[in-house]
């Protein structure tokens, strides 16, 4: 074919070609969530509002849970492997939960003491660390804990502190230090050599489970 007899069929692409309305490309903003993305802004919408007080504490009073008790690490891990493999599992997965926990709720959780097994423990809130202080060493019995919205400078914040109480089946970990099994005890030492939390006596007041809410800023009117 000559090159004269392209030019008539070169300029009717090139007009089909401009005649066309082609999408712009899509911008990365407009690109559907991912799977990860979209559980995370479920989850967040799904959390309480700030005209939801109540909802917010009882969001919040859930959050101790994945911490301690039966199915929290230590517990589970003491159902199936006994004291060693609670003493182990408080180790290495406890501060995972809690981390887990704030990601796919907005609750800050801890636990805390006057004496500390985990110095990581230390770092509880203020707020916490001033409720221990006025507690002291003490029994359990009569003490409560508190449930409360606070009006802070940033923003409502709910809280919840539960009191931990010695029961009979924490004195296998906490309890005198003779009464504790010498392979219990060498597992303590080796995890936490700093461990200052021996000592006590069924009903004795150990510590507390703590957590803690931010609730959302209110939407601006007009929004």
């Amino acid at each position: 074919m000559r090159p004269t007899t392209l030019r008539p069929l070169l300029a009717i692409l090139l007009l089909s070609a401009c005649a066309s309305d082609p999408k712009p490309p899509r911008d990365f903003d407009e690109l559907p969530p991912t799977e990860a993305e979209a559980g995370q802004k479920a989850r967040e919408q799904a959390r309480p509002r700030p005209d939801q007080p109540e909802a917010a504490l009882a969001h919040t009073r859930r959050g101790p849970g994945h911490r301690a008790g039966p199915q929290g690490p230590p517990g589970a891990a003491m159902a199936a492997g006994g004291p060693v493999a609670a003493v182990t599992a408080c180790n290495t997965q406890a501060p995972g939960v809690g981390d887990a926990v704030l990601e796919g709720t907005g609750v800050r959780v801890g636990r805390s003491s006057l004496r500390l097994r985990n110095p990581r423990n230390a770092e509880a809130p203020d707020w916490v660390r001033s409720w221990l202080t006025e507690q002291g060493e003490r029994p359990a019995e009569g003490v409560t804990g508190i449930e409360a919205i606070e009006d802070l400078e940033g923003g409502k914040v709910a809280r919840v502190l539960i009191p931990i109480a010695m029961e009979p089946q924490c004195l296998t970990c906490h309890g005198a230090k003779e009464g504790i099994a010498p392979e219990v005890a060498a597992r303590i030492a080796e995890l936490y050599p700093e461990d200052q939390a021996t000592g006590y006596e069924t009903g004795a007041l150990r510590g507390a489970l703590w957590a803690e809410y931010a609730l959302p800023a209110p939407a601006p009117a007009g929004g």
